[in-house]
């Protein structure tokens, strides 16, 4: 499956070589390489996944950073093949708050996708309250505004939802893991359109997702082996905890940045500021 998906992001690559290219094949693969490492949100997404697929150890470990690249490709491809019209538009004004709301869970989910319960809905908690803001501010993206009453409703049928993930015993870690997996597909996706839609003009397309697919490649495989070492420690978790702590850490500023900026849109209307 994740070869055919592949295959299909590859030939949609294929008419935008049509294009005009000013730049040689190595400066169009130098421009994806960094513009994902220069991209401080793209990074901690990245570390983030290789973290958590470590922790869920066996074949997760390359399993689901396969899931984040190739969707990645395939939302790049996407971004690359759209037409500049509003859709495109409303598209990239998502992705921004899809990225961001990735990085805030997958850092958060680093610490507390435990097989402990409490920690569990704890981390389903915050997994819909931030599923919920994210939605309410797309829905504004496409001009749907909602009211206080109705944020408030968005939130709390979100979070009953996700809980649900957890309710029982025997299989709830097993169904987290699940839930996060298609999430990770999702936000490689949104991460993969920001990079397509931002490519440089006269690059050549191929050896640009190429180049950001090499350093998403990397930056999983660095997050990977941080979480081996981890395990060395004699509490892992801790060690995985302070990995996660420095991320966040880093992660505040700009979020704090972006979130100030939507603020008005849509936490002053769920809270009645």
């Amino acid at each position: 499956m994740a070869r055919q998906a592949f295959l299909f992001s590859f030939f949609l690559l294929i008419p935008s070589l049509a294009f005009a290219q000013n730049f040689d094949a190595g400066a169009s693969y130098e421009k994806g390489l960094f513009h994902t490492l220069f991209g401080l949100d793209h990074v901690i997404a990245m570390l983030s996944v290789g973290l958590i697929s470590s922790q869920f150890g066996g074949r997760a470990i390359w399993q689901v950073p396969l899931v984040f690249v190739v969707a990645l490709v395939i939302g790049g491809a996407t971004g690359l093949i759209l037409p500049d019209n509003a859709m495109r538009g409303w598209l990239l004004s998502g992705s921004e708050i899809v990225i961001m709301i990735s990085d805030l869970l997958l850092v958060i989910g680093v610490i507390w996708i435990t097989r402990h319960a409490l920690a569990l809905r704890a981390f389903l908690i915050v997994f819909g309250i931030l599923f919920a803001a994210g939605l309410i501010q797309l829905l504004a993206i496409f001009g749907i505004t909602v009211g206080r009453l109705g944020g408030y409703a968005i939130v709390i049928a979100i979070i009953l939802i996700t809980s649900a993930t957890a309710l029982g015993t025997n299989d709830a870690y097993r169904r987290v893991v699940a839930l996060m997996i298609g999430f990770i597909a999702i936000f490689g996706l949104f991460h993969g359109f920001a990079h397509g839609g931002e490519i440089p003009d006269g690059a050549i397309a191929l050896f640009y997702v190429l180049g950001f697919a090499t350093t998403s490649i990397l930056m999983h495989a660095i997050g990977v082996g941080i979480g081996e070492v981890a395990r060395a420690f004699p509490q892992p978790r801790v060690a995985r905890g302070i990995v996660a702590a420095v991320l966040l850490g880093i992660a505040i500023p700009y979020q704090v940045d972006f979130w100030n900026s939507l603020m008005p849109r849509w936490a002053l209307e769920l809270f009645g500021f």
